[in-house]
C-alpha cells in the first residue's frame, strides 16, 4: 500500500541564476509542493533524529528564531523544510497561496533594488507553479497595480513568498561584510572588487519579510559572525542551521584544523539560542538507526517514482554502493543513481529493478572522497600529533591492557578490576580531546569497545535546567555514546570545589554510569592543569576534590606538556602543507624564533596560534596579491607564501599580543 502521505526522500534545495548583470547565484528551499509530506511516516521509517523535531513542530507557538543542529547539510535542510512546511500549514498560506480560492486577494511582494512592489499572488501564475521565481518581464506577466504602486519589471529581482526559503550561507554574509567595510582609501584591486560588491548588492539583504535559512558550519564560523545575522530581524522566521560535520572537517584537518574547535562552536550556538530566545533543535543521526534510515529513504525514493523491486531485491546493497560515492549527502545521492538508472528507460510503468540494477556504480565507487576516514587510530595517533612520545606511549599502554583483560576473561581467567575512565592535564590548544578521540578510534579498531559514537562535551552541560533533570543528562550519555570526552570538567564545580545540586546530582549520575560502564566505554576528563600549573589556576584539582568518588575510579593521568618553538614550526608547517601553501626558503625558521619568546607567555595559546599565525600570513598575501593591480595570477603565485607575508603577520601577532596584555592589565586593575 502506496503511503498517502510521502516522507521527505531528498531536500528540495535549488541553486538558480538571476537574470542581471552578475548572473547572481541564487539558493533555496522550494516548498511550493502539492505532497503532503509527513514526518511522522519518516519517524516511522526509521528517522530517529526527527523525534524532537516533530515535538517542536507541534508547540502552538515556535519561536521567531530557531537553531537547528546537524551533523550534515542535508540532514538540516530537510529538517528547516519540514519546520517551515508545518509554518505554513498554521498560518494557512498553504491553502491560501492563490487567489483563485480565497475571497481575499493573496499578496505578494516583489523587492527591487531596494524598493518594494505588491502585486497579487494570481499575477504570479505560471511563474511560482513552475517553481521558477525568476526571471521576470513584461511578455510573460500581467501586472496589475496595488495602492496606485504600478508593478516594475526587472530580471535582477527575488520574489519573496512563503514557499521559497532563501539558503544563505555564512560565509557569503561574512564575505560581503568585509568587503563593504573596506576604507575607500584602501585603493588598488581591493577598492574596485569593494565596489563591485556593493554596487550588486546581494538577493538575500532585499528578504525582509518571509522567513530564510542561514547555514553555519562550523569550519566557516567565526567569534562574531552571527552578529551579521541582525539584517534579518524583520524576517517572520530566521532558521540557523548549525552543521558540525565531523566527517567533512575531518578530510581537510592534519593535526589543528582551521575549523573552529567543536567546544568553542558548541558555545557560539549556545550563546546565539540564549540570546535571541530561539527555540533550539537537534537532529543528529543515532548510528544504530542510521543504515535503517537511509535504506528506507532508498525504499521511499522508488515508491514515490512508482518503481517495483523484484523479490529479494537488496537495500543494504544498493546503499553501500550509494555510499561509496558519497556518504555526506547521502539523500542526494540516492536520488542521483535512481535517476541514473532510469535515464534511458522509456516505459518506467513496468520497470522492476532487481539486484544487478545498480551494478553500473562499481565505476564510480571508491573515489576516495572517505579516503582519510580509513587511517587507522595508531596511524592517526603517530603522524597526526607533533611530539608527545610519552603520551603516545601511555595510550597503547591503555589499549594493551584492555586487550590483555580480554584476552583473559575469554579464557575464563579472572581479570583485574580496570577501569577505562582517564584524565587529560594540559594547557589550552595541547590536542587533549583529538588524543581521547584517537584513543577510542584505536580501542574500536581493536574490539575493546562496541562501536566509535563520540561526544565531546563541556562539563557546564550536563548540569540540567532543573533539579532532577541532570542525571538523565547524564545516564543519556552513556546509552548513546561510546567515547564520553568531558571537557572542561571542572565547570560542574565552582572555583574551591564547591558544587551546587544540580552538579552533585550529574557527578552522582557519572559515578552509578562509570561504575556501570568500567569496560565497555570510554570515559576521558579533560582541562586545565597538571603538574607545572600553581594550586590557584589548577581548576581539574577542583573537580577531582570535590568528589572522592570520581577521583578514586580514574585510571590513568596523562600530562601534556605545552609545545616547544620547534614543535610550533612542525605544526605551522603542516598546516600549511593542509592548505597547499608553500613557504619561501628561511619561513619556517622566522616561525619558530617568533614562537622561542612567545611560548612563555601566560597566555600562550600552544597549537591553535599556530593556526592563527598562519591565517594572517595568508592575509597578508592575499594583500600583497589583490593590491597589485593585476587581474590575473599563477597557480604558484597563489600558493606561494613569502618571507614578507611572515614578517608582516607575526609583527601583527606580536601587536595583537600587546593588546591582549593591556586588557588583561587594565581588567586586573579595575575597582
Amino acid at each position: 500500500m502506496v503511503n498517502k502521505q510521502p516522507i521527505i526522500v531528498k531536500a528540495p534545495f535549488e541553486t538558480r541564476y538571476l537574470e542581471n548583470s552578475t548572473k547572481e547565484k541564487v539558493e533555496f528551499l522550494n516548498l511550493d509542493n502539492d505532497a503532503d509530506y509527513s514526518i511522522d511516516e519518516d519517524i516511522k521509517g526509521g528517522a530517529t533524529q526527527f523525534v524532537d523535531l516533530k515535538k517542536l513542530m507541534e508547540k502552538p507557538k515556535v519561536s521567531r528564531v530557531v537553531a537547528v543542529s546537524a551533523d550534515n547539510k542535508e540532514s538540516g535542510l530537510i529538517a528547516v523544510s519540514y519546520l517551515a512546511m508545518a509554518e505554513n500549514k498554521r498560518i494557512n498560506l498553504a491553502d491560501n497561496k492563490s487567489s483563485e480560492f480565497t475571497d481575499e486577494p493573496v499578496i505578494c511582494t516583489l523587492v527591487s533594488d531596494g524598493k518594494e512592489y505588491k502585486c497579487y499572488s494570481s499575477d504570479l501564475d505560471g511563474v511560482l507553479d513552475d517553481y521558477s521565481p525568476f526571471p521576470f518581464n513584461s511578455d510573460n506577466m500581467a501586472f496589475s497595480c496595488w495602492d496606485g504602486i504600478p508593478i516594475i519589471s526587472v530580471n535582477s529581482q527575488w520574489v519573496e513568498t512563503s514557499f521559497l526559503l532563501p539558503v544563505v550561507s555564512i560565509e557569503d554574509l561574512i564575505e560581503y561584510y568585509y568587503m563593504y567595510n573596506i576604507p575607500d582609501e584602501a585603493g588598488g584591486l581591493l577598492f574596485e572588487q569593494k565596489s563591485k560588491k556593493t554596487q550588486n548588492t546581494p538577493y538575500w539583504l532585499s528578504c525582509q519579510r518571509e522567513p530564510v535559512c542561514i547555514v553555519v558550519e562550523r569550519e566557516m564560523a567565526t567569534d562574531n559572525c552571527l552578529d551579521l545575522l541582525s539584517v534579518f530581524s524583520k524576517n517572520r522566521h530566521v532558521y540557523v542551521l548549525f552543521i558540525d560535520d565531523k566527517v567533512s572537517i575531518s578530510m581537510k584537518e592534519s593535526f589543528i584544523p582551521f575549523a573552529m574547535d567543536a567546544n568553542h562552536f558548541n558555545a557560539l550556538k549556545n550563546n546565539f539560542i540564549l540570546s535571541n530566545a530561539a527555540d533550539a533543535v537537534s537532529v543528529f543521526f543515532d548510528k544504530m538507526a542510521r543504515r535503517t534510515y537511509y535504506k528506507n529513504i532508498f525504499k521511499q525514493n522508488l515508491k514515490q517514482r512508482g518503481i517495483r523491486t523484484k523479490s529479494g531485491f537488496s537495500y543494504e546493497k544498493a546503499l553501500k554502493l550509494a555510499e561509496s560515492v558519497d556518504k555526506i549527502k547521502l539523500c542526494e545521492m540516492i536520488d542521483k543513481i535512481i535517476n541514473y538508472a532510469l535515464k534511458d528507460e522509456t516505459d518506467t510503468e513496468s520497470l522492476v529493478f532487481d539486484n544487478n540494477t545498480f551494478n553500473f556504480m562499481v565505476e564510480f565507487g571508491g573515489s576516495g572522497i572517505t579516503s582519510k576516514e580509513r587511517a587507522s587510530g595508531r596511524e592517526l595517533l603517530e603522524k597526526n600529533l607533533v611530539g608527545m612520545e610519552e603520551v603516545k606511549k601511555q595510550v597503547l599502554d591503555v589499549v594493551n591492557v584492555m586487550k590483555y583483560n580480554r584476552i583473559r576473561s575469554e579464557m575464563d581467567i579472572s581479570r583485574s578490576d580496570y577501569h577505562n575512565v582517564h584524565l587529560m592535564l594540559g594547557a589550552p590548544g595541547t590536542a587533549k580531546t583529538t588524543v581521547a578521540k584517537y584513543m577510542g578510534q584505536i580501542m574500536v579498531e581493536e574490539k575493546l569497545l562496541p562501536d566509535n559514537r563520540v561526544i565531546c562535551i563541556n562539563g557546564a552541560q550536563l548540569k540540567g535546567m532543573y533539579v532532577g533533570h541532570s542525571a538523565p543528562k547524564t545516564r543519556e550519555l552513556f546509552d548513546k555514546y561510546d567515547v564520553i570526552i568531558i571537557d572542561e570538567a571542572y565547570s560542574l564545580v565552582s572555583e574551591g570545589g564547591k558544587t551546587d545540586s544540580f552538579g552533585n546530582e550529574a557527578i552522582a549520575q557519572m559515578i552509578i554510569e562509570i561504575e556501570n560502564h568500567s569496560t565497555d566505554k570510554l570515559v576521558v576528563f579533560a582541562g586545565y592543569g597538571g603538574r607545572d600549573v600553581n594550586d590557584r589556576d589548577n581548576r581539574m584539582k577542583d573537580f577531582l576534590d570535590a568528589n572522592p568518588g570520581i577521583k578514586s575510579r580514574i585510571t590513568s593521568t596523562f600530562y601534556f606538556k605545552s609545545y616547544t618553538a620547534e614543535d610550533m614550526g612542525v605544526i605551522f608547517q603542516r598546516l600549511a602543507k593542509l592548505g597547499e601553501f608553500k613557504l619561501q626558503k628561511g619561513a619556517c625558521e622566522l616561525v619558530v624564533e617568533y614562537f622561542r619568546d612567545r611560548i612563555t607567555a601566560d597566555d600562550f595559546g600552544n597549537g591553535r596560534e599556530a593556526r592563527s599565525l598562519l591565517e594572517n600570513v595568508s592575509l597578508f598575501a592575499a594583500r600583497r596579491l589583490m593590491e597589485s593591480g593585476r587581474t590575473e595570477f599563477s597557480r604558484r603565485e597563489m600558493c606561494l607564501l613569502t618571507l614578507d607575508d611572515v614578517k608582516n603577520a607575526i609583527d601583527k601577532a606580536k601587536d595583537d599580543n600587546k593588546v591582549s596584555e593591556f586588557r588583561a592589565a587594565k581588567i586586573g586593575f579595575a575597582v
